[in-house]
């Protein structure tokens, strides 16, 4: 399974100088905070690689990337 059926990526600004980068697993309803960071372009390239992952990897081998497996499966 494509690892976008499962997962979403997020980008939010907490403050004026404080970016998260978060990743939801959809059947676990969590959302995982990746990247914290005071740059926003640093953080909008954190969030386009993992998009780019999202649409290439298996759900899998996605979580053993950005998450060390840390999702259990349903």
């Amino acid at each position: 399974m494509n690892a976008s059926k499962r997962f979403t990526v997020m980008m939010e600004n907490q403050d004026t100088n404080v970016w998260i980068v978060n990743i939801r697993d959809r059947e676990e309803n969590m959302i995982i905070p990746i990247c914290i960071t005071d740059k926003s372009d640093h953080a909008n390239k954190r969030r386009i690689s993992i998009l780019d992952d999202l649409l290439m990897m298996d759900t899998e081998s996605f979580k053993q990337k950005w998450l060390h497996g840390e999702v259990k499966d349903g």
